[in-house]
């Protein structure tokens, strides 16, 4: 479109800002995956230091994503169990893991990183390496990461979710500004979210697409995308999506100069982000309520 100037810009921060928050709903496929592949291992595990209190705590913990008390556990372990147990990788992921979830990424990169390729839970680690590099803004590292993935068919092995990670991919391209590869992974990621009818992701790769081409100036390909991106989202009650897609809208309306159109966009973005912020403070009443409880 021409002088889309600013518009422009600001749908690209949008992207961006859209991107780096919305990056661990995306990760968040794998949590499954990472609790099932630690349960097939321990299990294979003939460690006697499984009975380690400090071990089985953690383990409980980080199984009821009670991450704080993950990481108190775990460090306890570390300290008084033997350095050669090969529970410390499992320690080191769950610390890696719990960090990620605290947006601790530096923690979480250093406990990551002390896992060797020959440990059981490697894949696991590199998974969450390709995620921390990539909401770091370290892309080609974190296609270093996917590409270990891919090759070692540890997507399969360890059954991690394969419209995850094609979709992960496909953005650090995007961010490289290699938009031919970028578009080949973010379709197959598609392909896979829509064969597993994974309603929140689509919509979140549909708006990925729509920006990667409006990036590019292919309005007849962006356009199509951003309204499938919001008519689908009308099906979730992810208000966070619901929102993204109605100011996508509103953005792209008010450069088309359909400007009625794209103030009603844009009061629904408001009403999704009121509601957003009520349900975060519902959560957050919830949780201070539970530690309450937890410590009477």
């Amino acid at each position: 479109m021409k002088g889309r100037g600013k518009s422009k810009v600001f749908l690209r921060s949008l992207f961006l800002t859209y991107y780096l928050v919305s990056w661990l709903n995306y990760s968040l496929a794998q949590d499954q995956a990472t609790f099932d592949q630690i349960e097939l291992c321990l299990e294979k595990s003939s460690s006697k230091e499984k009975a380690n209190p400090f071990f089985v705590k953690a383990k409980l913990c980080f199984f009821k994503k009670d991450y704080d008390s993950t990481l108190i556990f775990t460090y306890k372990f570390l300290k008084t169990a033997n350095s050669n147990s090969e529970l410390h990788d499992y320690c080191q992921l769950f610390r890696g893991f719990s960090f990620i979830k605290k947006s601790l990424y530096k923690e979480a990169r250093s406990s990551l990183l002390k896992i060797p390729r020959s440990s059981d839970v490697y894949a696991l680690s590199i998974l969450n390496l390709g995620v921390i590099e990539l909401v770091e803004s370290n892309f080609e590292r974190s296609l270093e990461y996917y590409d270990e993935i891919v090759r070692r068919k540890y997507i399969d092995k360890f059954k991690f979710n394969k419209g995850v990670v094609y979709h992960n991919i496909g953005i650090n391209y995007v961010h490289l500004e290699e938009y031919a590869s970028a578009e080949e992974h973010l379709f197959i990621a598609l392909k896979h979210q829509e064969s597993e009818k994974d309603t929140a992701r689509m919509i979140g790769t549909y708006m990925d697409i729509a920006n990667m081409y409006y990036e590019q100036y292919k309005d007849d390909l962006a356009i199509p995308f951003f309204v499938k991106g919001y008519e689908l989202s009308k099906q979730t009650n992810d208000f966070e999506l619901k929102q993204n897609a109605a100011l996508n809208m509103s953005i792209l309306e008010e450069q088309l100069k359909h400007f009625d159109r794209a103030l009603k966009y844009r009061d629904e973005y408001d009403r999704w982000k009121d509601s957003l912020n009520n349900q975060q403070k519902v959560w957050d009443i919830a949780q201070l309520e539970k530690r309450f409880i937890t410590e009477r």
